[in-house]
């Protein structure tokens, strides 16, 4: 079989009920030309065993599993270090794909052979699943930076803007970054300053491309281990 054109890596922590949905939104992309690497970060509940039947049902997932409890960042880049696609894009396990994310990201680079990282805004919403919000404001406008200095200046000053959970970008760019993996908070911030600082070319998707959940109850991927940060 030859190699998928994208690679999209999930890494999930205690996600049972909401890792087969965000699993599914994948599934049905437009775009059918993808892997999906899903990487247990020591979940403790029934997640093991769903890992298990999804892989089962699909062939185009593939999962490897951590014993010790690793972090977001480290459960990425092992995720990230197994992929064979031309393209690497990022999910989290509790949200949810449109039909149409891979395809408009794929197409977006295709067509600016300079990008090497895309990203889009999400649509918050609440436990009915009903939108409540669309963040970034910045990249809802279409008002984000093109400029790798003024991207810098807006992440440092500003907090992240860059929804971590939309990005795409080219495979050649995990040559020469990876998720830090020394924090398990703004660990995605870290890296995208990092990648502005250094002059990564990247451009933002006014469309939402992903729901966020952000209901009363939300955790955050794998939040029950933060204790252990300090």
């Amino acid at each position: 079989m030859p190699d998928p054109l994208v690679s999209v890596v999930i890494a999930t922590h205690n996600r049972q009920d909401l890792l087969p949905e965000a699993v599914k939104s994948i599934q049905h992309q437009t775009c059918t030309d993808f892997e999906i690497i899903i990487v247990d970060d020591a979940s403790q509940d029934n997640t093991p065993a769903v890992i298990a039947r999804l892989a089962e049902s699909d062939p185009r997932i593939r999962a490897l599993r951590s014993e010790k409890n690793v972090g977001p960042s480290k459960a990425r880049n092992m995720g990230v270090a197994i992929s064979i696609g031309q393209y690497i894009a990022i999910m989290d396990d509790d949200d949810l794909a449109e039909p149409q994310r891979l395809a408009i990201q794929i197409a977006t680079m295709e067509e600016n052979p300079g990008l090497e990282f895309v990203f889009s805004s999400v649509a918050w919403v609440n436990e009915a699943m009903e939108q409540t919000g669309v963040f970034p404001g910045i990249v809802e406008s279409g008002e984000f930076p093109s400029d790798s200095t003024e991207v810098f200046k807006l992440l440092y000053l500003e907090s992240n803007k860059i929804p971590n959970q939309t990005i795409t970008t080219k495979r050649s760019l995990w040559k020469r970054f990876s998720y830090p993996e020394q924090i398990r908070i703004g660990e995605d911030w870290f890296l995208f300053m990092q990648l502005a600082a250094k002059g990564v070319r990247m451009k933002a998707i006014s469309t939402p491309l992903l729901r966020v959940r952000r209901g009363e109850n939300r955790k955050g991927l794998m939040n029950s281990d933060l204790s252990t940060i300090f």
